[in-house]
């Protein structure tokens, strides 16, 4: 069994806002599979506010790492840290 976390930080400030996913997975695919419709549908909010924008992945130590960020810049970008734990 596997749930997700996430840290999401806005740019500019210093909490991070921590998550755990309430759901189990039964799968690290179905965990996988989670966090990329949670990428997808933060990439829709972000270019319905934003307008242009850029996503940029990075993965590291079993932690995928999303840079949303707006092409104007007077918006703050957005990162967000997904990571598939065992429940």
């Amino acid at each position: 069994m596997f749930k997700v976390r996430m840290e999401s930080i806005l740019e500019g400030k210093k909490k991070a806002r921590r998550q755990v996913s309430t759901d189990t997975f039964r799968s690290k695919a179905e965990a996988d599979a989670f966090v990329e419709s949670c990428i997808s549908k933060q990439e829709s909010l972000c270019w319905r506010s934003w307008g242009l924008m850029v996503t940029e992945r990075n993965e590291q130590e079993g932690k995928l790492r999303v840079h949303y960020r707006p092409a104007c810049t007077l918006f703050a970008s957005l990162t967000q840290t997904y990571e598939v734990i065992s429940a």
